[in-house]
């Protein structure tokens, strides 16, 4: 299931766009039945909604709007989540070369919704579909039970006894496989390991301090001593900085 939202001020706008989109995702026949709209007439409203932990895979977001914009929304959202598509709204088409500053998947004009948004949709099913390969499983030997999930929401693994710790944005897991073979695992897929007891999802790092690094969730994990120089290279390699 994909979880979509939608933001515009202006609600018989907000309401012809929800029809429109959910029309068009449900003329793609593999789409039918994997997606959810919410829409939100407030943008503070749906911040609020995405700082207090919410996620979504799509993000449809008006431009100009009262209070906090979709910029300044995008933002928000970069800082704690890269991988949403962002897709802006807005029928001032002069504001499409600001809006490469905040990532946005697309642009659609207003006035233009109907002709281009299928297109759009099709792009956002492919791109949807190959993050959701990104996707790690683990089995353990002792009682056969498998796990699948996706490495985005894996923040942290901590090493607890014969036990790994997996730190997921939703829920937390333990799952009886040794901390080495889960760094084994881990380290060619962007994780870093921060102190010989934590691995760290570099997709999930918010800032790297002296002693302690802090994730996308709020969680501070320890750096070893020494290591912070290390942790700050291996952090930008893979970030791309």
């Amino acid at each position: 299931m994909f979880h979509f939202a939608i933001c515009e001020d202006e609600r018989p706008y907000l309401e012809y766009l929800s029809e429109e989109i959910q029309t068009v995702f449900r003329n793609i026949g593999s789409a039918r039945g994997q997606f959810s709209i919410e829409p939100f007439n407030d943008s503070s409203r749906l911040l609020d909604t995405i700082l207090s932990g919410k996620q979504y895979d799509v993000l449809f977001l008006d431009i100009v709007m009262p209070g906090v914009d979709g910029f300044e929304l995008c933002r928000q959202l970069r800082a704690r989540e890269a991988e949403t598509l962002v897709i802006f709204i807005s029928s001032k088409e002069e504001l499409v070369f600001q809006s490469f500053a905040v990532q946005p998947f697309n642009f659609l004009r207003k006035n233009h919704v109907h002709e281009e948004l299928p297109a759009v949709a099709r792009e956002i099913l492919q791109r949807l579909r190959r993050q959701r390969f990104h996707q790690l499983t683990l089995r353990e030997p002792a009682s056969g039970r498998v796990f699948t999930l996706p490495l985005k929401d894996i923040l942290y693994v901590e090493a607890q006894l014969r036990y790994s710790h997996l730190r997921l944005r939703q829920e937390e897991l333990n799952i009886r496989l040794p901390f080495r073979e889960m760094e084994d695992t881990l380290l060619p897929l962007g994780f870093l390991k921060v102190h010989r007891s934590y691995l760290v999802n570099y997709r999930c790092i918010h800032r790297i301090d002296r002693q302690e690094l802090s994730l996308s969730d709020g969680s501070r994990i320890p750096i070893s001593r020494g290591r912070t120089g290390v942790v700050k290279m291996e952090f930008m390699e893979w970030a791309g900085v």
